[in-house]
C-alpha cells in the first residue's frame, strides 16, 4: 500500500471513530458496568479486590430469611437496583464524549448514592468503582477497537 493510501485510509478510520464514539463510548461504559456488578455480585468485592464489610448480624438475619446468601456484601437483594443502573451520555462535543452510569429511576438512584457515598463509619464506600484488572481489560478491548478501525 502506498503511503497516500494509508493516509486516506486514516482519515477514514479517523471520521468512523468520531461518528461511532458516543456509541462505542456508551459500548465501553456498558462493560465497565458489567465487570464491575459481575466483581461485586459474585466475590463482594470492591475496586481494590478487598472484601466489603459484612452485613450486620440483623441485616444478615433478615437475607437469611428470605433465602439470601450472606457470605460476603453483594449488594443484591431483589436485583432491582443493579437493573435500573444503566449508561448514559451526559456530554458530547467534537473532541470528546461523556459518559455517566446511574440509575434510571429516583427510587433506585436514591439506593445507589447510598451505596456510592461512603457515609461516616461505611467501610464499603463507592462499589462502581474500578479495580486495576478492570481498568487493564478495559484497556486492551478499547483498543482493540480503535485498531478494528484501521483493518
Amino acid at each position: 500500500m502506498e503511503l497516500n493510501d494509508w493516509i486516506e485510509k486514516i482519515r477514514q478510520a479517523r471520521v468512523r471513530l468520531i461518528a461511532n464514539r458516543q456509541a462505542d463510548s456508551l459500548k465501553i461504559a456498558q462493560d465497565i458496568l458489567a465487570l464491575v456488578q459481575y466483581r461485586v455480585q459474585s466475590t463482594g468485592t470492591n475496586y481494590l479486590n478487598a472484601a466489603f464489610a459484612p452485613y450486620s448480624q440483623q441485616r444478615a438475619g433478615q437475607r437469611q430469611q428470605r433465602g439470601r446468601q450472606t457470605n460476603y456484601v453483594d449488594f443484591t437483594d431483589t436485583g432491582q437496583m443493579w437493573r435500573s443502573i444503566a449508561p448514559r451520555v451526559s456530554a458530547n462535543t467534537e473532541s470528546a464524549t461523556e459518559v455517566v452510569i446511574d440509575a434510571r429511576d429516583a427510587f433506585n438512584q436514591q439506593k445507589l448514592d447510598k451505596a456510592l457515598i461512603q457515609p461516616r463509619g461505611n467501610a464499603r464506600g463507592n462499589i462502581l468503582m474500578l479495580s486495576q484488572d478492570d481498568i487493564d481489560d478495559l484497556t486492551a478491548a478499547h483498543g482493540q477497537r480503535i485498531l478494528n478501525y484501521l483493518q
